[in-house]
């Protein structure tokens, strides 16, 4: 991904976990739609994974079902995501843009192919045409 968030620390959009339009993000792929999955969790504002994140925590095959023995699906995953961060937002108590949750997960690119809690991050900001929408991306200390 050239124009990922890592690649322009000063960007105002950095904070989002991608730059430029979100409907460019997700033309470029940076950011991947959670469509009807975040609608059957309660969100009613548009939610978004960026790629990175999608890639560790949701990306599933028939390949890695046969390394550990298992019967996930990629739409097992997205869910398990999309439900932890919805379920996170309905414990707090004060009005926030932003809210950290843990996954557990296994990342099919790490070696030990075990599960792991990961942290992400949810953020709320404007879409483009102003109202509001919603992006998980992995923390990042420099911005938080």
């Amino acid at each position: 991904m050239s124009d990922s968030f890592d690649d322009k620390p000063d960007s105002k959009w950095r904070q989002y976990g991608y730059v430029g339009s979100r409907k460019e993000a997700e033309e470029r792929g940076d950011i991947i739609d959670a469509g009807s999955v975040a609608a059957e969790a309660g969100f009613r504002w548009p939610l978004a994974i960026v790629a990175d994140v999608y890639d560790d925590c949701v990306t599933w095959n028939k390949c890695d079902n046969d390394r550990i023995e298992s019967d996930e699906s990629e739409t097992d995953r997205l869910w398990t995501v999309v439900f932890s961060a919805a379920e996170s937002i309905r414990q707090i108590e004060r009005h926030t843009d932003r809210r950290t949750f843990d996954v557990f997960c296994v990342n099919r690119k790490n070696d030990a192919f075990v599960e792991e809690r990961v942290t992400l991050l949810i953020v709320g900001h404007a879409n483009d045409d102003g109202t509001p929408c919603l992006t998980i991306r992995y923390p990042d200390p420099d911005v938080n």
